[in-house]
């Protein structure tokens, strides 16, 4: 199964969510498109933490 995650999807399953996780672990193929990594990229760096854009391939 091919999935592309937008910026919701990216964010629940950060934050641990089972279905997010159930769902992505079930992709062969798993897919970012370009606005939803900008988007991700100008959250990080202006949030609290912006060290956090080097860790986001943490899912646990």
């Amino acid at each position: 199964m091919k999935l592309l995650l937008d910026t919701n999807a990216y964010s629940a399953l950060m934050a641990g969510s089972p279905d997010a996780r159930r769902i992505v672990s079930q992709a062969e193929h798993l897919y970012l498109p370009m606005p939803v990594i900008g988007e991700l990229l100008f959250g990080f760096q202006m949030g609290s933490r912006p060290e956090k854009i080097w860790n986001c391939s943490k899912t646990s």
